[in-house]
């Protein structure tokens, strides 16, 4: 898979200490937190529906609710190893926007369809035998079934009613599809960007909540799965009907995050890839910065150019271009007192014609300090 470095150009101090520093995870590290996040999702979804109503009285919403808990304390844990989907239609989402590769969509399925079975299966077999009696329940898978997803008499609706009022195919597909859109959109824009612990429990409080709200409302309609992890591993477990079905909670979600995902690519496309460069980059610009201004300042207006230690100066003549009179190894303050003597013999010179200065050196008179004969 290709690892999507998300970039944070905020400035980082010493409060916001919660900096996450991005590095490649395998494939197996986040095929492991999507094990692990689905079982946490289902176990304690799951669970408290299978018990709640024995320990606490708990109803419906408290039920649809506490998914939504789950999938908070899920995201919290492993949205920086692999994403936090722990739902096949969320994967779907995230290969289609370019989030994951699609070699990795198929992994992903298996790893959260196996750790929602396994959490079922947990709950399963440590279910004391004598509890669906106590609840006028034949068998623990019809106890399992209370919690399946379904339609038509097999509804929620069905089964609050006793079959007074139930749902049909399309209800049941209309509410899911939009739902898990809903759903998948939230979700896809609250982990956009999770660079900082705080941004990435941000993200897991919004999704889970919002996941907590959708199961709610459509509870009595479809089931309030969303989730086609979530509802094969109850099914698994339940009355044969409940495998019947389960096609549709397949077919509805992953239509729905294919909706919204390809949405997303039109409306709110993924930020281009942005180059990363080592820090001896940056170190090798900063010296050819610093020795352009070195070059700059060497510059003089007066025909001379300096270079550290080194005076060369130039002399243009009748016959041709520039030439070097002389290089000699001065200091800059050397070279200024040198100019202003200059000025002092000129002025001593006054009358003296250049033919005599000129008959002077011709006499053996010394040539002075920084000139040399033509």
């Amino acid at each position: 898979m290709t690892s999507t470095t998300i970039v944070d150009d905020t400035d980082h101090g010493e409060a916001d200490d919660a900096y996450v520093a991005e590095r490649p995870r395998s494939l197996g590290e986040r095929l492991g937190a999507e094990f692990v996040g689905t079982f946490i999702l289902v176990f304690l979804g799951l669970g408290l529906a299978v018990y709640g109503g024995i320990l606490f009285n708990a109803d419906q919403v408290a039920e649809a609710l506490a998914w939504g808990v789950a999938l908070m304390a899920a995201m919290a844990m492993f949205v920086y190893i692999s994403g936090g989907h722990f739902n096949p239609a969320l994967t779907l989402g995230a290969a289609i926007t370019g989030r994951l590769s699609w070699s990795a969509l198929l992994p992903y399925w298996v790893a959260q369809v196996a750790g929602a079975v396994a959490a079922a299966a947990l709950l399963f077999i440590t279910t004391p035998a004598e509890l669906p009696t106590q609840l006028q329940l034949s068998s623990v898978r019809a106890l399992f079934a209370q919690s399946a997803s379904g339609f038509g008499e097999n509804s929620t609706f069905a089964r609050a009613s006793t079959g007074a009022i139930s749902t049909t195919m399309l209800q049941v597909l209309i509410v899911e599809v939009v739902a898990t859109a809903l759903f998948v959109a939230v979700a896809l824009a609250v982990t956009r960007t999770t660079t900082s612990l705080r941004r990435g429990y941000s993200a897991a409080i919004v999704t889970g909540l919002f996941y907590g709200l959708l199961s709610v409302a459509t509870a009595f309609v479809a089931g309030g799965a969303m989730n086609p992890a979530r509802a094969t591993a109850i099914a698994v477990f339940s009355e044969s009907w409940a495998l019947g079905q389960v096609w549709l909670f397949w077919v509805a979600p992953l239509l729905g995050g294919a909706i919204t995902a390809l949405l997303f690519t039109v409306f709110a496309p993924e930020p281009l890839p942005v180059a990363e460069y080592d820090d001896e980059d940056y170190e090798d610009e900063d010296d050819d910065e610093e020795y352009d201004e070195v070059d700059d300042a060497d510059e003089t207006d007066d025909g001379a150019v300096t270079h550290g230690a080194a005076s060369v100066t130039l002399d243009e003549t009748a016959d041709g271009p520039d030439e070097v009179v002389n290089w000699t190894e001065v200091d800059e303050a050397e070279v200024d007192d040198a100019e202003v003597d200059d000025e002092d013999v000129t002025d001593r010179a006054g009358g003296t014609s250049d033919d005599d200065a000129e008959d002077d050196h011709d006499d053996g008179a010394p040539t002075p300090e920084g000139t040399t004969r033509p």
